[in-house]
C-alpha cells in the first residue's frame, strides 16, 4: 500500500523555526563561525558563499522554489582543491582571526549571504592587518576596485598626512611618490598601503614598532609613538628596468635612495640601510656606460655610485659581512686607489679577519694621505698594540713549546753547565766519527 505523498510546502512559506530546522541550525552555526574566523580554508567570500548555497540547498532566490526531492546534490568532485588557480586565493587583508580573538568575543558582523562581505572588520569598520590589533587600516573612500591594488615594487604616489595622538601634524606630503617595498616608508605603511587601491582614501594606525621605533624621529616624533595617517592613493605604476630611465632620473632616485640608507644606519638598522644602498645600487649601476672617459652627467653618478659603495661596506662591516663589505670597498679602490675611507674601511674589515699586518698596510696608506685625522691614527695605533701582544704571544708560546722558559734565579749556574755538558759531549761524539772515517776511509 502506497503512502501518500505530502506537499512540499514552498521556501518563503515555512516559518523560522521550521526553516531552521531543514536547513540544520548546525550549519546556520557552522557558516557564521566560519566566516567570523575568515574561513580557514582559505577560500574566497564569494566561493565560500556559494559553496554554501549548494551545501544548504538553498538558492539565493528561492520565493518560487519548491524543496523537492528532485533537487540534485552537489558532487564532491566540485570543492576546492589544493591544485586550483591562485584567483582562488584569500585576498591579503582577510588575515585568519586566532583563537584568543574568538574567544574574548572580538568584534566581527555577523554572516549574511545576501551581504556576502569581502573583509572582515570591525563594528566601527577598523581592518586588523596582521591579527595583533595594532596596525590597522579604515576606509574612508573607496577606491577603484582590488585590482587597482599596488604590488611590491610599484611606484605609488600618495598624499598623505601623519598625527601624534594628540592631533599634532608631524609628516605631510601633498605628492609622495615612493617604491612600495623598498622601505621608502615606515613599515606600517608599507604594510598597509599594499592593502589600498588606486583613489582610496584610509586611516592607518600605525604602532611604534612598525613606525619610527624607541628612537622616534627627532624633533616632532618622539620615543614609542603611535601615529595616525591619513593615506590618499593617486596612481599606480610598474617601475620596469631601472637602467631604461633617463639618467638624470636614476642619479635622483639613486641619491634619494643612499640617503634614505644613510638614514637607516643612523638608526643602527643595518639589515634596512644595505637593502636601500642596494637598491640605489640598480639605478646607479650600468654595464653599458663607459665610464672611462665619462661626461660631466656620468662623472656625477660614478661619484654617487662610489659613495654607495663606501657606505655599503661599512653597513656590511656592521653587520659582520667581511667578504662582501671587502668586494664593496675593492669596488671602489679599483676606480679610485687613493679613496681614503675606503682604505680606512678596508684596514678595519682585514683587522676584523685577524690580517693585522695588510690592516696595518691599509691604514698607513690612509694616514699618508689625510695625516691630521685622528680616528685613523687611533685605529692603527690600536693595531699596532694588538701586534705586538701577538708578537709577544707567540715568543711565550715557542719558549714554552721548546723548554726554553725562564728558570728561578738560584739555579742559572747549574743549568748552564748541564747544557754546556750536553753540548760537549754531542760535539766530542761527532768529532769521533768523523775522526773514525777519516782514519778507515
Amino acid at each position: 500500500m502506497e503512502m501518500p505523498s505530502e506537499e512540499v510546502p514552498k521556501f518563503a512559506e515555512l516559518p523560522q523555526a521550521d526553516l531552521l530546522k531543514s536547513v540544520g541550525s548546525k550549519s546556520c552555526e557552522a557558516m557564521t563561525e566560519s566566516v567570523c574566523n575568515n574561513d580557514k580554508s582559505g577560500i574566497e567570500t564569494e566561493q565560500l558563499s556559494e559553496n554554501y548555497k549548494l551545501n544548504l540547498e538553498v538558492p539565493l532566490n528561492s520565493d518560487d522554489v519548491n524543496l523537492g526531492p528532485e533537487m540534485e546534490k552537489k558532487d564532491d568532485s566540485e570543492k576546492i582543491s589544493d591544485d586550483d588557480d591562485d584567483d582562488d586565493l584569500p585576498s591579503l587583508e582577510d588575515i585568519e582571526k586566532t583563537e584568543e580573538e574568538i574567544n574574548s568575543g572580538a568584534k566581527c558582523k555577523p554572516f549574511r549571504i545576501e551581504d556576502e562581505p569581502t573583509r572582515l572588520t570591525d563594528e566601527d569598520g577598523w581592518l586588523d592587518i596582521l591579527g595583533s590589533g595594532d596596525l590597522k587600516k579604515k576606509v574612508i573612500k573607496s577606491g577603484e576596485g582590488a585590482g587597482t591594488r599596488p604590488q611590491r615594487s610599484n611606484w605609488v604616489t600618495v598624499k598623505l598626512t601623519g598625527k601624534l595622538t594628540d592631533g599634532t601634524v608631524v609628516e605631510h606630503f601633498d605628492s609622495l611618490k615612493f617604491i612600495l617595498g623598498d622601505t621608502d616608508v615606515v613599515q606600517g605603511l608599507d604594510l598597509a598601503i599594499a592593502l589600498m587601491e588606486k583613489g582610496e582614501t584610509a586611516e592607518i594606525i600605525v604602532p611604534s614598532r612598525l613606525g619610527y621605533g624607541n628612537i622616534g624621529r627627532p624633533p616632532n616624533i618622539p620615543p614609542d609613538a603611535e601615529l595616525m595617517y591619513e593615506v590618499e592613493i593617486f596612481s599606480v605604476e610598474e617601475v620596469g628596468e631601472e637602467t631604461d630611465l633617463p639618467l638624470e632620473e636614476r642619479m635622483k632616485i639613486g641619491d634619494e635612495k643612499r640617503e634614505r640608507g644613510n638614514f637607516w644606519y643612523g638608526r643602527s638598522d643595518y639589515s634596512n640601510a644595505i637593502h636601500c644602498y642596494r637598491r640605489s645600487l640598480d639605478f646607479l649601476d650600468d654595464e653599458k656606460q663607459d665610464f672611462r672617459n665619462p661626461t660631466s652627467e656620468l662623472q656625477k653618478l660614478l661619484d654617487t655610485r662610489l659613495k654607495v659603495y663606501n657606505n655599503l661596506a661599512a653597513a656590511q662591516l656592521k653587520m659582520d659581512a667581511y667578504e662582501a663589505a671587502l668586494k664593496s670597498v675593492d669596488f671602489v679602490l679599483k676606480v679610485q686607489p687613493q679613496n681614503v675611507k675606503a682604505l680606512f674601511r678596508k684596514g678595519k674589515i682585514l683587522a676584523a679577519k685577524g690580517k693585522n699586518n695588510e690592516a696595518i698596510a691599509e691604514l698607513k696608506k690612509a694616514l699618508k694621505l689625510e695625516p691630521e685625522t685622528k680616528i685613523i691614527h687611533q685605529e692603527l695605533a690600536k693595531l699596532m698594540l694588538k701586534k705586538k701582544q701577538e708578537e709577544k704571544a707567540e715568543k711565550a708560546m715557542y719558549k714554552r713549546m721548546f723548554g726554553t722558559t725562564n728558570v728561578s734565579s738560584s739555579q742559572p749556574k747549574s743549568q748552564l753547565r748541564s747544557w754546556s755538558l750536553i753540548v760537549g759531549g754531542i760535539m766530542a761524539v761527532v768529532l769521533g766519527v768523523a775522526v773514525y772515517r777519516q782514519l778507515h776511509g
